[in-house]
């Protein structure tokens, strides 16, 4: 193996030790108690380390969460290249699901402890929500793109905001009913289909 690929390797695991710390405090303290001085100790690494990774506490829970908004704007805007748009928006989602389920970094459990997190605190909910919307609006912008003449504003935003909405409620309460990753991903499913 090349030193350009241990050194690629080595980041992915201080990454991941960081996203596991830092879970694991926020679980065991709570978000806002818990420092970026913790998390770094608990990981094993410095602070200027974990600064290297990441921008602060948020971007260790939300920051994969912002890189999904732009990975599905991509697969939307291919998808729509062959297919109609409610069934680009379907597969767009359900690669998303895929790649989150397949995903080592962070990993399922770790996800999955982290969204539980997202909904118990009211201040990472509301950062949530603003990625949301962030994804309505990046989504509808690429739903006008693909098909200017067939939608405006109001009715990119109404199609993509029908998906949106019924995930994160299919999501939100398979989280709050307990389910595992799988019957998660099969919740989500579930709302692509109605």
């Amino acid at each position: 193996m090349t030193a350009s690929g241990l050194r690629e390797r080595k980041k992915e695991r201080t990454r991941q030790a960081l996203y596991e710390a830092a879970t694991r405090l926020f679980l065991a303290q709570g978000y806002t108690r818990t420092t970026v001085a913790e998390i770094a100790a608990e990981a094993g690494v410095s602070v200027k380390t974990l600064f290297n990774h990441f921008a602060g506490k948020e971007d260790l829970l939300l920051g994969y969460r912002r890189q999904r908004i732009d990975v599905m704007a991509h697969v939307l805007a291919d998808e729509l290249k062959n297919r109609e748009p409610d069934e680009a928006l379907a597969r767009t989602a359900e690669h998303v699901i895929d790649w989150v389920m397949a995903c080592p970094e962070p990993s399922l459990d770790v996800n999955l402890a982290q969204a539980r997190l997202i909904l118990a605190e009211p201040e990472l909910r509301a950062r949530s929500l603003d990625l949301l919307w962030e994804l309505e609006r990046r989504l509808a912008a690429v739903l006008r793109d693909a098909h200017p003449t067939r939608y405006d504003e109001v009715a990119a935003a109404t199609v993509v905001g029908g998906l949106l909405g019924a995930l994160s409620a299919a999501m939100r309460a398979a989280l709050e009913r307990g389910d595992s990753p799988t019957e998660l991903a099969a919740a989500a499913r579930q709302a692509i289909q109605r």
